[in-house]
């Protein structure tokens, strides 16, 4: 993990020049490896001196008080001389099975420490068995999960709650919202208000602690996966690459990609000409794109939704990592996208909410304001504090 870690943030190790520290920790955590093998191997090292001491002294004391029933007791409560023989044969015959199950005891202490996380991982819920029954309320149970057809009317939270483990705080309480189909939704906020949590609701990455969430009137735990992810596409604020080609990863998941659908998609999301000058869409990316900058890469996850053809559309933060120009092109497709799909965009720019049918502010794990720009301008201060502190700065940043 350490070392994973330290990979990763190369750039940030080399720009803080970080590297004897690095090494320092890296020999502090290979000490304790050292130490704690040690330790085993002297436990090890040390079990079959020690058995083979007690085998050797009972195997003595069974012989001494043997001899004595032998030769100093009287029959018919003496042993005879073929049985004391006999008895030193089965002794002989146990002490090689006795020799070999003490070295089962170190070999399974080695292996608890790998069992223990193999047994969190077991134990984790499958999202298979939970899409089924286990995570739906007792007068959901009795009615059989179903393939959930395309939206057709409305997305509706109703009274959704929900707290992380171990958290002092619910990060939703009492969340009721009713979205139509083909509306767009801007969520907004402070951070830790819940918009993602809220958003994550939707293809099930969480299943609320209270209320529910309905698609034309279907509750999504009586939907399977497959079919309620299907409807969803989603951009998140860390734009994630996989190692192939451009073309394989604004298609990904799909086995045979339509070239043309992947041209028009990027080109919709503003790509297409960095990647006519990266050599085209058959050109390699490596792991985590690193040849790419934010704004590419995040143009590129912005292609693959946009090729997906979901009816529905995550954005969460979308559009935070490319500059002004790009921000500006990447609108255009979003708006043009926003009323093909009912769509929920997460922002801090207020450029990219603008456009939105409604906008939806949270604070605290609650809904504080819904409506229109200017009317959340009057009506709502939280709101209008996020849009008057983006101003200042932006005025800032301009001067």
């Amino acid at each position: 993990s350490q070392l994973e870690g330290t990979l990763i943030g190369i750039r940030v190790v080399k720009a803080a020049t970080a590297e004897r520290f690095e090494r320092r920790r890296y020999a502090s955590i290979l000490w304790q490896l050292v130490q704690q093998n040690l330790r085993m191997a002297k436990i090890d090292a040390a079990s079959s001196p020690i058995i083979e001491s007690l085998m050797f002294l009972m195997s003595g004391a069974i012989l001494l008080y043997a001899a004595y029933l032998v030769f100093d007791v009287k029959p018919p409560n003496n042993l005879e001389a073929n049985t004391l023989i006999m008895v030193m044969v089965c002794l002989a015959f146990m002490s090689d099975s006795l020799r070999k199950v003490t070295k089962v005891n170190n070999s399974m202490q080695k292996a608890n420490a790998a069992v223990t996380r193999i047994f969190e991982v077991l134990e984790v819920p499958v999202e298979r068995r939970r899409s089924l029954q286990s995570a739906l309320t007792p007068e959901l149970k009795d009615e059989q999960t179903r393939r959930l057809p395309p939206i057709s009317r409305e997305i509706r939270f109703d009274n959704i709650s929900f707290t992380y483990p171990g958290a002092p705080h619910p990060a939703l309480a009492g969340v009721s919202l009713t979205v139509a189909k083909g509306a767009s939704i801007a969520v907004v906020g402070r951070n830790g208000s819940g918009k993602t949590t809220l958003l994550a609701m939707l293809p099930r990455f969480y299943d609320p602690g209270s209320g529910r969430i309905t698609i034309d009137g279907i509750d999504v735990r009586q939907a399977t996966l497959r079919s309620l992810r299907g409807q969803i596409g989603i951009v998140t604020q860390d734009s994630v690459i996989f190692p192939g080609t451009i073309e394989q990863n604004i298609a990904y998941g799909s086995s045979q990609p339509d070239r043309q659908r992947v041209m028009d998609a990027a080109k919709r999301a503003f790509a297409h000409d960095f990647i006519t000058e990266r050599g085209g869409y058959e050109t390699l990316l490596g792991e985590h794109g690193t040849q790419l900058s934010g704004g590419q890469k995040q143009r590129l996850c912005i292609a693959r939704a946009i090729y997906r053809a979901s009816p529905i559309l995550i954005l969460d933060e979308a559009t935070s990592q490319v500059d002004a120009e790009s921000e500006h092109l990447i609108q255009q497709a979003i708006e043009q996208v926003m009323h093909e799909r009912t769509t929920f965009v997460i922002a801090h720019r207020f450029s990219t909410i603008l456009s939105a049918d409604t906008i939806v502010v949270m604070e605290r794990g609650e809904i504080v304001g819904q409506g229109k720009h200017d009317e959340l301008l009057t009506t709502c201060p939280i709101y209008r504090q996020l849009y008057e502190r983006q101003l200042f700065f932006s005025g800032e940043s301009a001067a």
